[in-house]
């Protein structure tokens, strides 16, 4: 796979930066994209307007695009307030901004040839000899024509008329201004020229330019690649010679060719680029270009041994920025499998989600991306749709014999979510349980890995190294009169751990979450769906305690209604305690729920310190 220079989001943000106080003048900005290769270009643009508010108000058109193009569910919110719409729009006093890659090129050009001061026109460049007459300069083009008489003794080239009627008739149609950004295949100047590229690139960037400096527009060609260049020309714009050269210097036309040069390097030794766990930094120099990512080979992406935090973490988020830059189309579809990969590597189990529904839409079902799909919905929960998925997959494969082991598994977890009590696992909501056990042991180890959990929670601490058994943690898994369960989240995945132990009719709950779910507002509903499981089980009363210092939890309490016990906190532990009565009873006094947990605590093998007493 080659890739060719891009535009990226970025690049663009920096652009319309520069480009904000003309647009800002003109009161409305028009954007015209005009592509002839592939529609990523789009989702950049629309990514790089969206990171600019403070711009007026603009409006972008697709030029030759239709009407089923802004139903794509990343482009329709757009279409639907009126800012993306297909076809040309018509000219008003406000700038116009026409976006070419690679139109300028496709467009009709002659082609011509210069021969000891002799102008030869043909049909196009590759001609046969008999085919080529001797011509008149067209009269636009007189001066070009002239000065090529000096320079170019014998060389073909092209004028590119279709280019340059297009730029004069929108400079025309447009009063308060054109502007075009092009990248463009092209040859650029007179060495080119001489050396015969024009017929590997036709678009005659140097008469382009010269013919609309004749018309009075401010021009750059800002070289990108061995192939490619930027071509920027502004018309009938009051913008001084400061001002053009700062929009040309917010192109960096060396950064636009950066994919394709990494590119080649990792295809020259993707073994050692393999081992440096380099993929982070290398997406952030391609500007996190999906095509970038779809065309390195496969050693490139291995992930490290082992996993840290901090590799974790820079291959999610790389990961995560590439994708937003990344507008599914069908000519684009296989690069959802890589970010299926990828995403089912480092556990990022909503994108997964979404990606894999991308593969359906483009893809005829088949077995190994639905079985994919059926760990995802396993990986968060939702296990009735995790075998029915399994189910689709085996059926498209009857022989495949690790394809039945999961469903297998995948049912007997269901079987155990369904003694649930309904709230706590409702497909539809983005929290639900499932009862704890040995297949959420790697991703429980890997979330209790922070030691303030353990302190915090008045659980065991996470056993280090070699010491650690393979099945742990089996000892927090379900005991006698002791219930554990799995927190799923339907992004994230597992999130952390809620418990409770019943006696009676009376509940000690206790809860945490992982540590890369903290602080993101998990606790409350966390605690309600635990405190909804418990009176399914027969539980009136919660009981529940939190150290002095834990603000975190003690608003969680508040939200959840759990009132705080007049108890003294212990010189041994400074503990404060709570109660929540369930719905429907009689208040009880103060001194029947210490009661209570006092009898629960003592049953439970924890008494309460002698000296913790009723206050008031």
């Amino acid at each position: 796979m080659t890739l060719k220079p891009r535009l990226s989001a970025t690049q663009l943000a920096a652009f319309f930066d520069r480009l904000e106080p003309l647009a800002s003048r003109a009161g409305h900005v028009t954007i015209l994209l005009q592509s002839e290769t592939e529609l990523s270009l789009l989702w950049q643009l629309c990514l790089a307007l969206q990171q600019h508010p403070q711009l007026p108000p603009w409006r972008l058109y697709v030029a030759g695009g239709d009407e089923a193009l802004l139903t794509h569910p990343y482009l329709a919110p757009l279409a639907a307030g009126g800012q993306l719409l297909a076809g040309e729009p018509e000219p008003d006093g406000g700038l116009l901004l026409l976006v070419s890659d690679g139109a300028l090129a496709a467009a009709p050009h002659l082609a011509m040839s210069m021969q000891y001061g002799n102008l030869w026109q043909a049909p196009h460049l590759d001609s046969p000899s008999a085919r080529w007459r001797q011509a008149q300069a067209p009269a636009p083009w007189q001066p070009l024509i002239d000065d090529y008489r000096q320079l170019l003794t014998c060389s073909d080239f092209t004028l590119p008329t279709g280019a340059s009627e297009r730029l004069d008739g929108l400079a025309k149609q447009w009063p308060g201004g054109m502007l075009c950004l092009a990248l463009e295949p092209a040859t650029t100047n007179l060495h080119q020229l001489r050396a015969g590229t024009i017929h590997q690139r036709p678009l005659n960037l140097d008469a382009l330019a010269q013919q609309q400096s004749a018309q009075g527009g401010s021009i750059a060609i800002i070289p990108v690649d061995d192939s490619h260049s930027l071509f920027l020309t502004c018309r009938g714009v009051a913008l001084d010679a400061a001002g053009f050269e700062a929009l040309c210097r917010s192109l960096d036309g060396p950064a636009l060719a950066s994919a394709a040069s990494l590119l080649a390097v990792a295809k020259a030794s993707p073994q050692a680029l393999s081992q440096c766990d380099q993929l982070p930094q290398w997406l952030a120099l391609a500007h996190h270009d999906p095509a970038f990512l779809q065309a390195l080979p496969e050693p490139c992406l291995r992930p490290p041994e082992p996993w840290n935090e901090t590799r974790f973490e820079a291959w999610r988020q790389a990961l995560l920025r590439t994708w937003h830059q990344y507008l599914p189309l069908a000519q684009n579809a296989e690069a959802l499998f890589r970010f299926s990969a990828l995403f089912e590597l480092t556990g990022q189990w909503g994108l997964l989600r979404d990606a894999l529904s991308w593969v359906d839409h483009w893809f005829e079902p088949q077995a190994d991306w639905l079985a994919i799909l059926a760990g995802c919905e396993a990986a968060t929960g939702n296990l009735a749709q995790a075998c029915q998925v399994q189910s689709q997959a085996l059926s498209l494969a009857p022989s495949n014999r690790p394809l039945a082991e999961a469903l297998s598994q995948y049912q007997q977890r269901l079987a155990g979510q369904r003694q649930l009590a309904p709230a706590c696992t409702d497909p539809e909501a983005p929290l639900r349980l499932e009862p704890l056990g040995p297949q959420h042991n790697e991703v429980f180890a890997w979330q209790y890995r922070d030691p303030q959990i353990a302190i915090m929670s008045g659980l065991p601490p996470a056993p280090q190294g070699s010491a650690a058994p393979a099945d742990w943690p089996a000892e927090h898994h379900d005991s006698p009169g002791k219930r554990n369960f799995a927190l799923m989240h339907r992004q994230l995945g597992f999130v952390g751990v809620v418990a409770y132990e019943l006696r009676g009719q009376s509940a000690y709950v206790s809860y945490w979450l992982g540590t890369d779910f903290q602080g993101l507002g998990l606790s409350a509903p966390a605690l309600a769906l635990l405190a909804e499981q418990a009176r399914h089980q027969g539980a009136r009363v919660l009981f529940t305690s939190v150290y002095t210092h834990n603000r975190r939890s003690l608003r969680t309490l508040e939200k959840g209604q759990f009132q705080q016990l007049p108890i003294t906190p212990s010189e041994q532990e400074a503990m404060y305690y709570f109660a929540k009565q369930m719905d429907g009873q009689a208040p009880l006094a103060p001194e029947r729920l210490q009661a209570m947990l006092r009898e629960l605590c003592q049953t439970l093998g924890s008494p309460l310190p002698d000296d913790q007493r009723l206050t008031g």
